[in-house]
């Protein structure tokens, strides 16, 4: 990958089976992004692997605009950080 085609994350699952990941959740697979050199996988993480490593998506908390790899990481934080705030 990558492909050079424009797609959001919440297309990125159904986006890589383009590209060969699919098959059971726990079947090893490598990334195939160009240059990547992760050791193979669970087919489940590599979306979030794609998405943290390559695409490097980024959730800010719209409270302090603090950045997170990942929604539940950012999630977890409204809940402790800002459960005060509405």
């Amino acid at each position: 990958m990558p492909c050079s085609a424009y797609i959001s994350v919440l297309d990125l699952s159904k986006h890589v089976r383009i590209h060969g990941v699919k098959g059971p959740g726990d079947l090893a697979i490598q990334c195939a992004w160009d240059g990547c050199t992760k050791a193979p996988m669970k087919r489940e993480s590599v979306v979030r692997h794609i998405e943290e490593v390559h695409v490097q998506v980024k959730y800010l908390c719209s409270h302090c605009w603090a950045s997170f790899s990942r929604k539940h990481t950012l999630n977890s934080h409204v809940l402790k950080a800002h459960s005060h705030a509405s």
